[in-house]
């Protein structure tokens, strides 16, 4: 049997590696980017927690860099379900695509060994801005063609590091358009 080891643990989520049978194997290290392979299909890390890094850009310019943070991404479809009288179970039809639900969970820390104030007010100015943040190109979310999040509701937890605060974050894909009016030829 290979033993299992718990890497890191959050509220929603637990990696696990498996050790070496024998101790003169060795095995790398998480890494950070995704793997390049021909085959690969975004779809095969939908609601797949991965550990990546994360750039997030205001639309002052103004940006967010986290280096290290667990993302995971799911879609929910919009289907309309309607019951019909004296028919067991409903009619369910296909209406769109929903958008991408991006949960992050990171941390913020500070260089000395004090709370990570100014770090934390940074953040707070991503977290409570009501527009649209911007993706960096080279991050997980890209692999979905996620270039926009809104985000949806954020939350702290409690560290016994003293220069340290984890957060969650959940968040919506956005996807810009245009209204275009027609005119009357009257």
């Amino acid at each position: 049997m290979i033993p299992i080891n718990t890497l890191l643990t959050t509220s929603s989520v637990v990696m696990r590696t498996f050790l070496p049978l024998m101790p003169g194997l060795y095995r790398k290290g998480l890494a950070t980017h995704l793997p390049e392979t021909p085959s690969f299909a975004s779809s095969d890390w939908v609601g797949v927690p991965t550990l990546t890094s994360l750039v997030l850009k205001k639309a002052d310019g103004q940006e967010l860099k986290l280096k290290e943070c667990i993302c995971m991404v799911t879609m929910e479809k919009n289907i309309v379900q309607t019951a019909l009288q004296g028919r067991n179970g409903t009619i369910k039809e296909y209406v769109s695509d929903g958008d991408y639900q991006v949960e992050i969970a990171a941390a913020i820390s500070s260089e000395c060994d004090a709370y990570p104030e100014l770090e934390l007010k940074n953040l707070m100015s991503f977290l409570t801005s009501n527009d649209s943040l911007l993706v960096g190109d080279d991050t997980f979310l890209s692999l979905f063609g996620i270039t926009n999040l809104i985000v949806k509701s954020y939350g702290f937890g409690q560290e016994t590091h003293s220069n340290r605060q984890t957060f969650n974050v959940c968040c919506l894909s956005d996807t810009a358009y245009e209204i275009k009016l027609k005119e009357d030829l009257c």
